[in-house]
């Protein structure tokens, strides 16, 4: 099981900074700033931010 930790952080980091990035587009050139628009950008930055920790924390700990 634990072989697959590592690459399923970095997924997951991927997607929710792909997510961000696809919302932060929408709100900047798009110009929707509507407050569910910001609540969900908050959301995955938050997110990535954690599984970032996480995989900094999985990487301090296997060393």
């Amino acid at each position: 099981r634990e072989r697959f930790l590592d690459p399923a952080l970095d997924l997951c980091l991927l997607s929710y900074a792909a997510l961000a990035s696809v919302r932060a587009w929408e709100i900047l050139v798009e110009g929707i700033f509507d407050s569910f628009t910001l609540q969900l950008l908050a959301a995955e930055l938050a997110s990535a931010a954690a599984v970032a920790v996480a995989l900094i924390i999985r990487l301090k700990s296997s060393t």
